[in-house]
């Protein structure tokens, strides 16, 4: 669209938003006090304007809520950006909620581009990644992809043993330790594990020796055949790890 104005002599040029490269040329016509005209013409360019994207990715522990922003630069200050979705990979349509099965959910602040991950429990390794789509002032649209890294939760177990006289039971509670900082897991359970089978117990005898029962605490308590005396085999305890999202999954 073109407007003259006749008071300040100037032509303005307003190029369809999708509209790049050379406008036709109009034909400017003046007159001076004589009634003299002089014809000229004016001829507008519009250059492309261009955006660049970066890729995020970030890490954190098992079930850990990770965010990231992938960046977005237009090659132009006098156009910005207007939206940010993610691109649902199913049906590759631009949404603000995104669930990857086995993986977590996305969801994305559409005013600043922030994309946020909460991983399923279960989850490690890297994502699939989603792809995200800015849109300018033009319609023009980016993509870049964020992809997080679930890395999985370390749990330390520390062994215990005991000694005591003929016929008095013995006490003690092995250990789980998660890595410091950890806030969304806890050991939820403890059980003994049955030589040989493998099964999960609260009891278990040792023919000639004794008995090993374990409580809610993890606490392990060895009775011992009254006439025993030696070594005891060892008996091993497995806990279990209640892992926790933000969803509370």
């Amino acid at each position: 669209k073109y407007e003259l104005n006749k008071t300040n002599k100037t032509i303005t040029f307003t190029p369809n938003k999708n509209f790049v490269g050379t406008a036709p040329a109009v034909k400017v016509q003046i007159k001076d006090v004589n009634g003299t005209k002089v014809e000229t013409t004016y001829t507008p360019t519009v250059t492309d304007v261009t955006m660049k994207s970066v890729d995020k990715t970030s890490e954190k522990l098992q079930g850990q809520t990770q965010t990231g922003t992938p960046t977005f630069t237009i090659s132009t200050p006098d156009v910005h950006i207007t939206e940010y979705k993610l691109i649902d990979p199913t049906n590759n349509t631009p949404v603000e909620n995104v669930e990857v099965e086995n993986q977590g959910t996305y969801s994305i602040d559409k005013a600043t581009g922030e994309v946020t991950f909460v991983p399923k429990p279960g989850f490690t390794g890297p994502t699939t990644g989603i792809t995200v789509r800015a849109t300018d002032e033009n319609g023009e649209t980016k993509d870049a992809t964020y992809t997080p890294s679930v890395t999985p939760l370390k749990v330390t177990p520390e062994n215990k043993s005991t000694m005591n006289i003929q016929g008095l039971p013995q006490e003690a509670t092995p250990t789980f330790k998660l890595p410091k900082g950890v806030t969304n897991a806890a050991v939820t359970e403890r059980k003994l594990i049955v030589p040989g089978t493998k099964t999960l117990t609260d009891s278990v005898t040792v023919d000639g020796k004794g008995t090993f029962t374990i409580n809610a605490n993890g606490k392990v308590t060895f009775t011992p055949v009254p006439s025993y005396v030696g070594d005891v085999p060892a008996i091993e305890v497995q806990g279990t790890i209640t892992i926790l999202n933000a969803n509370n999954d």
